[in-house]
């Protein structure tokens, strides 16, 4: 976890870099049961991993307010969620975390968020056509919050497939957020309210 977080940092800044310098504003797609605009660490913890993953959302920010065309979609699977350390506090504590961040992000049309209904792909992070981060969580270990396995590919057709499966899923779910959500028009909005339901829903039928 700590390794990939590293390292995906110090790709997200190269890519900052370079395209600051050549006004070039790429694509970036992720995919995982929550969303790097958010995060449960906060920011006088002063551990190694709380640091990274925070810097981790601030490079993520950072390529929204440049630009950047982000495309998320976010499982929010949390029976899986559970299973790896959260706690339900935990779960609601990051959710709120990424409203919060959607409210300060909403006028930017270049940030596009989407929830799955169907956990249908591994934590994913795709940089336009440049390099793709693939994770994989290969045993279940309560002390790690993290993926413990990651695939690192620059392979141009590898990434090209990977973009194809990802956005005709991306595009699927749109049209279903449009359809059942066609109320909401602001971001924010749309967040607090899938992932209201979607907690309530869960931890009311732990209880029974």
């Amino acid at each position: 976890g700590l390794e990939r977080t590293e390292l995906l940092n110090k790709k997200m800044e190269q890519i900052i870099y370079c395209c600051k310098k050549t006004n070039l504003k790429p694509v970036i797609r992720t995919y995982g049961h929550f969303t790097s605009f958010s995060t449960i660490r906060q920011s006088n913890d002063t551990s190694d991993i709380a640091k990274l993953e925070l810097l981790e959302k601030e490079n993520l920010i950072k390529m929204a307010m440049d630009g950047f065309k982000i495309k998320s979609i976010i499982a929010l699977e949390l029976d899986k969620i559970c299973k790896i350390g959260y706690t339900e506090e935990q779960c609601k504590e990051r959710c709120d975390d990424l409203f919060q961040t959607m409210k300060k992000l909403e006028e930017l049309p270049n940030v596009d968020i989407v929830f799955d209904d169907c956990t249908k792909l591994n934590s994913l992070w795709i940089f336009d056509t440049l390099i793709m981060f693939q994770a994989f969580k290969t045993n279940i270990n309560k002390q790690e919050l993290n993926f413990n396995s990651t695939e690192i590919e620059s392979d141009f057709q590898s990434i090209i497939q990977a973009i194809s499966s990802f956005d005709k899923l991306f595009n699927e779910l749109k049209i279903k957020k449009i359809c059942t959500f066609n109320d909401i028009d602001k971001k924010s909005e749309y967040i607090k309210k899938v992932t209201t339901k979607r907690l309530t829903d869960f931890f009311n039928k732990e209880e029974i």
